[in-house]
């Protein structure tokens, strides 16, 4: 994968933090994207901001939010 599949995306996480993640994305708390190769940075303004890392080869995440579930965090998604 080369460039960013959002249906890819959406199976990184549970559908409860998929949606949650499309509420912070249609809100606009998403700011200072940069894209970097196959790397995707973000700040995301959920009750701090923090910092999302998205690459597409392989499809993965990492945020610095203090989220311990399965899958992707709601900042990732968004």
């Amino acid at each position: 994968m080369n460039s960013l599949d959002a249906k890819a995306l959406l199976t990184m996480a549970s559908p409860l933090t998929v949606e949650r993640g499309q509420e912070y994305f249609f809100h606009n708390r998403i700011s200072k994207i940069v894209r970097q190769g196959d790397r995707y940075r973000a700040e995301v303004a959920g009750s701090s901001r923090y910092v999302t890392y998205l690459w597409t080869t392989p499809l993965s995440g990492r945020c610095t939010c203090p989220y311990g579930g399965e899958g992707a965090c709601k900042h990732i998604i968004a």
